[in-house]
């Protein structure tokens, strides 16, 4: 089983320079020592005896299920095998093969920063392109077409500045936390209404279903 996890591992970073060359993929040449370490550290544990334990003890006719006890005893052995043999042998192995670091990837709030200004970027042009008169005469889209323009500029000199990132992420964490406490504001007035006649429960389901969404974006956002 060992063996077998580890030649998966090896034969992985084959098919992903090989298929590297047709779709994007997170790391053309992963080589051999990183694969080799995911494999060696495939150890076992709950979910594998919670399902030597799931087999019956009996079949629908009434006799026993069949090995069912070497089942249980080759699965405790692997546990065992793999979890502290090679839960102690980790160290060791990698400090002999000596896995190595992915120096182009990027860290995540780095990829998350690019990711959304290209996005806002393309969203400006498209108000450009397609909604410029209506950015003048829709309030709404002005306001929004405004945030977008103020996201960029705020994104962009973080990029193009170092040191800015995090003042951009305290400003937009900031704006987070105020819209969350505004929108936890309105899910209490809004509350008040169930108490009110005249106002159908299904309705105020929806707008608090809107609420619910537009707080559990920002939140996902925060996190």
């Amino acid at each position: 089983m060992i063996l077998s996890r580890i030649i998966s591992g090896l034969f992985s970073s084959v098919f992903t320079r090989f298929i590297g060359r047709f779709i994007t993929v997170a790391q053309r040449r992963p080589g051999w020592r990183n694969p080799f370490i995911s494999g060696f550290i495939g150890m076992r544990g709950v979910v594998s005896l919670a399902s030597a334990l799931s087999i019956p003890l009996l079949l629908p006719n009434g006799h026993d299920f069949p090995n069912r006890d070497i089942i249980l005893f080759i699965t405790f052995m692997v546990i065992i095998v793999t979890l502290v043999g090679q839960g102690l042998a980790l160290p060791w192995v990698v400090r002999k093969v000596r896995p190595d670091f992915i120096i182009d990837a990027k860290p995540d709030d780095e990829q998350i920063r690019e990711i959304e200004l290209q996005l806002y970027q393309s969203a400006l042009a498209k108000f450009s392109d397609k909604f410029h008169a209506e950015i003048k005469g829709n309030a709404l889209i002005k306001n929004r077409h405004s945030l977008y323009d103020f996201k960029v500029k705020l994104l962009s000199r973080a990029k193009d500045h170092g040191g800015q990132d995090k003042i951009a992420d305290g400003v937009i964490n900031r704006y987070k936390h105020v819209m969350i406490e505004i929108l936890e504001h309105e899910r209490r007035e809004l509350h008040a209404y169930r108490k009110k006649e005249g106002y159908d429960d299904d309705i105020i389901s929806i707008i608090e279903n809107r609420l619910d969404l537009e707080e559990e974006r920002l939140q996902q956002e925060s996190e």
